[in-house]
């Protein structure tokens, strides 16, 4: 695990175990029964069903998905933590012995889970830093084009890319703000002008 972050790991551990317990928890109860017909095992200390282990199965599978990446896995963590506030929240409301939107087993165990799942998902996530490089649309660079040396693009090729006011390591370059005046004048230029009769 050497050379994970935090969040990394978080998603990994987490997502093996909801997959392992989504499987485990077909073995105990695969009832895919709704509503009043709707019928409970338990795993461990924790109500399941079917609607239940496929839950516990595509959360971990995201989990491992998302771990491959600091930033994804970070989302993962905050989001999971996120949902699980909500879920936690319903399950309440439902109470011990409840179901869930008429389709999965809620006990007091799989409450405090929840709670203990929402507060270490966000805190994890908090506390992972926040990759270098992620700064999302800011972060794009031009496409290359043929017969155009890498760094000498067109001002149209670069019309598309948005600026930043400030770079990670101060003001935005002078070829920066250049590239932005360019694509600024090539906008005035396009319109039409009006013709007096």
């Amino acid at each position: 695990m050497e050379g994970k972050t935090l969040a990394q790991i978080y998603a990994l551990v987490l997502g093996g175990v909801l997959v392992l317990v989504g499987i485990l928890g077909f073995l105990v109860e695969p009832s895919f029964a709704v509503g009043d017909d709707a019928q409970r095992g338990t795993l461990i200390a924790f109500d399941i069903n079917g609607w239940h282990n496929v839950v516990h199965l595509l959360s971990g599978l995201v989990g491992l998905a998302m771990a491959g990446t600091a930033a994804k896995a970070r989302l993962f963590c905050i989001g999971y933590g996120a949902v699980y506030v909500l879920v936690t929240i319903l399950g309440l409301v439902v109470g011990d012995g409840g179901l869930l939107l008429s389709l999965i087993p809620i006990n007091t165990a799989d409450n405090l889970l929840h709670v203990a799942i929402a507060v270490t998902g966000i805190a994890v996530g908090l506390s992972s830093p926040v990759p270098s490089g992620a700064g999302g649309p800011a972060a794009l660079t031009p496409i290359a084009r043929p017969g155009i040396p890498p760094g000498r693009a067109r001002q149209r090729d670069l019309a598309h890319v948005p600026h930043r006011t400030r770079g990670p390591c101060g003001p935005r370059s002078a070829s920066g703000r250049t590239a932005a005046r360019g694509a600024a004048r090539a906008r005035l230029e396009v319109r039409p002008r009006s013709s007096r009769a």
